[in-house]
């Protein structure tokens, strides 16, 4: 006859498997990250690979970044943009009572290319994540990615709708992964950002960013920051208006 386990035994064994539990754990939401990772890099090479066809069919202009002061009615060309961006036609979403609503993303110069509303959005994202934001600016509705500012130039004087993708370095970048409202960022009523509002903080240690040349890259929270700052003298690949030796970082905040 077979002797059961005993109380001391049946605790060793639960013992173990809570020690597996606490070991495997760990690892398997690590994995789960670097997946999520994983895919917003493949969501924004998307973003920019159609970024990068659109400039190839326009004379190699960029698309309009959407940039709120460059397109409230009325918006007149040749110092404004009455015209569609990357990311919506603010002619087309004027109308909404409650700010912009998902389907907007429809009306942007990227959708001929992406046709995929998922491919807009970080994976990691979480809808908590807006929590704060102003309902009279919540772009988030449409993405959780926006386009380097720089596109139409830092500062007061802007270039209108936008540079030349040739004006920039290869490894210049052209979009990034902002500050969810949750986490500070503020700036969520247009299609760009400056490099000063921040970044986002959903992936621990790291984040996505796309380049000029259409190539990805995940930064460390540290490179950003370094990236970011509006004290230095010297452009850096996010200070990188064409037009300024430093890049238009004295330029910060006009």
């Amino acid at each position: 006859m077979r002797k059961a386990f005993t109380l001391i035994e049946l605790l060793v064994v639960i013992s173990i498997i809570a020690v597996l539990v606490g070991i495997l754990l760990p690892a398997l939401a690590a994995a789960r990250n670097r997946a999520k990772q994983a895919q917003c890099m493949s969501n924004l090479k998307s973003i920019m690979q159609a970024t990068y066809q659109y400039a190839t069919e326009s004379n190699g202009y960029l698309p309009f970044p959407n940039s709120n002061k460059l397109e409230k009615p009325p918006a007149t060309w040749p110092t404004e943009w009455p015209g569609p961006g990357w990311l919506y036609q603010f002619s087309q979403t004027s109308g909404n009572t409650h700010g912009f609503v998902a389907d907007n993303v429809k009306t942007g110069l990227l959708w001929y290319y992406i046709s995929n509303p998922s491919i807009y959005f970080c994976p990691a994202f979480e809808p908590s994540m807006t929590q704060g934001g102003s309902p009279s600016g919540n772009v988030y509705v449409m993405t959780t990615y926006l386009m380097n500012a720089v596109v139409r130039g830092f500062g007061s004087t802007s270039v209108v709708p936008s540079f030349r993708v040739d004006a920039f370095h290869a490894t210049d970048v052209s979009f990034w992964e902002p500050a969810m409202p949750s986490e500070g960022g503020n700036d969520w009523n247009d299609g760009c950002n400056e490099p000063t509002n921040g970044r986002t903080r959903r992936h621990l240690d790291g984040l996505s960013v796309a380049c000029f040349d259409g190539h990805v890259e995940i930064w460390t929270n540290q490179q950003f920051d370094k990236e970011a700052d509006p004290t230095g003298t010297q452009a850096t690949r996010l200070w990188c208006d064409p037009r300024y030796a430093d890049g238009g970082i004295s330029m910060a905040g006009q």
